[in-house]
């Protein structure tokens, strides 16, 4: 069968599964951007740096705060996130860095 270029052009592949995959990718990264949209940059960095692993003292040291500033900090992302802890905290932002879903239970339920 022989097209012309305008029918070519307007010629629309048929919807398969692979379009309903990115579709669901579309809309799983909207989400991931509206979950983490409250942070601010200092918070970010804060989290990322709990990613690692670092202390509060650590955290400090590196953003050139004092250690009660990153305790205020980190309560924060405890109670943004719903978290109960600064290690579901730590998870969370694991999570972020690898682009995995979020909506998965973090507790021990």
């Amino acid at each position: 069968m022989h097209l012309s270029s305008t029918e070519k052009f307007n010629r629309r592949p048929s919807p398969d599964a692979g379009d309903a995959d990115r579709n669901k990718a579309v809309a799983g990264t909207f989400r991931f951007a509206c979950e983490i949209a409250w942070l601010t940059p200092q918070l970010r960095r804060v989290l990322e740096l709990l990613g690692d692993g670092l202390s509060n003292k650590l955290i400090a040291r590196k953003l050139g705060i004092v250690e009660s500033t990153v305790k205020v900090y980190v309560s924060k992302l405890i109670q943004g996130f719903g978290c109960d802890n600064r290690t579901q905290v730590a998870l969370l932002a694991l999570r972020i860095r690898y682009r995995l879903p979020l909506d998965e239970s973090l507790s021990e339920d």
